[in-house]
């Protein structure tokens, strides 16, 4: 059983417990082993193999704290879509990464190869990330950017998980 449970999570296949104890944990990362145990109805021990096994597989990559940028001083969220030129999306992609306000980057099917998304602390900021760095860097052909006013959703994995 153990070997089974070990190469299953290899190829990220997680049964109803491991779904389970992963809904608790996106609602609350801190959540102690025996409060989820007792509210899943199974052994302490149980509980913290599986979060171990998902720890190891790299299921659970981090457990990270929920910031509110516009209180941590970040106003600014901006989506930016990059095109990029034939055969340049590795170096593009590896120069953008190292953006310290770029929180996520893409590669993407469409017109615009990459997708990121940034944050700064105003406007003025956002133009000088986008003209002195992004537009500068080799490969990227043409971006369009988009600001984000409001948000609506915003959560780590969809909510009918498991």
């Amino acid at each position: 059983m153990r070997w089974h449970r070990l190469a299953s999570l290899k190829g990220a296949i997680l049964d109803e417990l491991d779904r389970k104890i992963l809904s608790i944990l996106v609602k609350n990362a801190r959540a102690p082993v025996g409060v989820i145990s007792r509210t899943l109805n199974v052994p302490n021990s149980t509980v913290l193999y599986r979060v171990k096994q998902m720890e190891k597989s790299g299921v659970v990559r981090a457990y990270i704290p929920l910031i509110d940028p516009r209180k941590a001083g970040l106003t600014i969220t901006a989506v930016i879509l990059i095109d990029v030129e034939p055969g340049q999306m590795k170096s593009v992609a590896e120069n953008i990464t190292q953006l310290k306000s770029v929180t996520q980057l893409y590669e993407a099917v469409g017109y615009y190869g990459l997708m990121a998304v940034l944050m700064a602390k105003d406007l003025e900021e956002l133009s000088n990330i986008l003209n002195d760095k992004i537009a500068k860097t080799p490969g990227v052909r043409n971006m369009e950017t988009l600001i984000l006013t409001k948000e609506y959703k915003n959560i780590p994995i969809p909510e009918d998980f498991p």
